[in-house]
């Protein structure tokens, strides 16, 4: 379920995972590595490894935006995760919703070009374009969902074609840019009429370049959420399971549920590899907290 957020700029943090010399309260890891039929389960403590001080720390590097100013720089409808990339030489592609547009941005945060605008023609987005990918020839990927179609624009800019996306093999609710440059989607069925249920879960399908779903690297558990939407009703559940996923550099799959601690990472032939965990402790909700979303 994504979140929507709006920003009059936006920052682009640079995580520095900058590990502090360790004081006396670190201890050694009290975990366990298992062999499961060739699966490796880590197994870890509930006691944090890391002192108090001894966390990664985040520097801001870069800020682009303006609240009055140039308009390039105005931005007004941006998700947190997808809607930002850069590229091998450091330029910054940003996807404004409410512009319906991509705006690229140098190393130094100098406006570049833009790249699209609002409308159906080839190369417009539609308000459900939210996401834009850089993948490693240099080319710029949008995919539309609005518009039910993946734009591909050239390392100049320039349009160079388009594939189709197929809703009714499922609706894709979340897009990743693969190691090798191909795009990939996680795919949610629905029970609707001319559309696939995926009754067993989410599949996260690797696509060519004309659109041909190539291959599936995981199945994710599904997503509760929507659970019990039908073409008469429409209903979502607000702070239902759902699952969550990323891609690492080897271009291996780490996805888990978001309401427990049991992480699975797929290599990049979708075989299973390992299993992360760690004990948790699920928090009640008050009589306060239910009265708050009422």
């Amino acid at each position: 379920m994504n979140t929507w957020m709006r920003f009059p700029g936006f920052l682009l943090l640079l995580t520095l995972p900058l590990l502090q010399a360790c004081g006396g309260g670190a201890s050694a890891w009290q975990g366990t590595i298992t062999d499961s039929a060739g699966v490796t389960v880590v197994n870890n403590p509930s006691v944090p490894l890391w002192a108090e001080g001894d966390e990664w720390t985040v520097t801001e590097d870069l800020k682009i935006g303006t609240v009055a100013g140039e308009p390039e720089y105005q931005f007004a409808m941006i998700l947190p995760v997808s809607s930002i990339d850069v590229d091998r030489q450091g330029n910054i592609y940003v996807m404004d919703l409410q512009a319906q547009d991509v705006r690229v941005f140098d190393a130094q945060g100098q406006y570049v070009q833009t790249l699209g605008g609002p409308g159906s023609g080839p190369g417009e987005f539609s308000a459900q374009a939210g996401s834009v990918f850089t993948n490693n020839r240099g080319e710029v990927l949008v995919p539309d969902l609005g518009n039910q179609r993946v734009s591909i624009f050239n390392p100049g800019g320039q349009l160079a074609g388009s594939f189709p996306v197929q809703l009714q093999a499922g609706v894709p609710v979340r897009w990743k840019m693969g190691a090798s440059g191909q795009i990939m989607a996680q795919l949610r069925g629905l029970n609707v009429q001319g559309m696939a249920a995926l009754a067993e879960g989410d599949p996260i399908v690797v696509y060519d370049t004309t659109g041909v779903v190539v291959d599936t690297v995981a199945l994710l558990p599904q997503g509760q959420p929507l659970a019990g939407a039908t073409q008469e009703q429409f209903r979502m559940v607000v702070f239902a399971p759902e699952p969550v996923w990323d891609l690492n550099e080897s271009g291996s799959i780490l996805y888990a549920m978001n309401d427990q601690y049991r992480i699975l990472v797929n290599g990049p032939d979708g075989n299973l590899e390992r299993i992360i965990t760690r004990p948790t402790e699920t928090k009640a909700v008050e009589e306060s907290e239910k009265k708050c979303h009422h």
